[in-house]
């Protein structure tokens, strides 16, 4: 992410569509700018982190239970480097 965030951006489009009106885009690329420099640089980071930043994201409502019960080895990844 931090390597290539062009990439990452056209990631994030190609996953949730590109805004059609201006302010649309414009939140969208203000929503990339903020959250790129918040990822890890390093996704071998041990697993306890993960599960714990994954409880907290549930805990905080920013992701439901139901992804917090998910396995994080399967998408805390570094498949995109590869």
């Amino acid at each position: 992410i931090h390597r290539n965030p062009d990439l990452a951006r056209e990631h994030y489009l190609s996953y949730v569509g590109e805004a059609e009106d201006e302010v649309g885009k414009s939140i969208q690329i203000a929503t990339m700018t903020a959250t790129l420099p918040a990822f890890p640089n390093d996704n071998s980071m041990s697993r306890d982190y993960y599960e714990r930043l994954m409880s907290w994201l549930s805990s905080t409502g920013q992701v439901s239970e139901e992804t917090n019960s998910a396995d994080v080895a399967k998408y805390w990844t570094n498949e995109i480097a590869w």
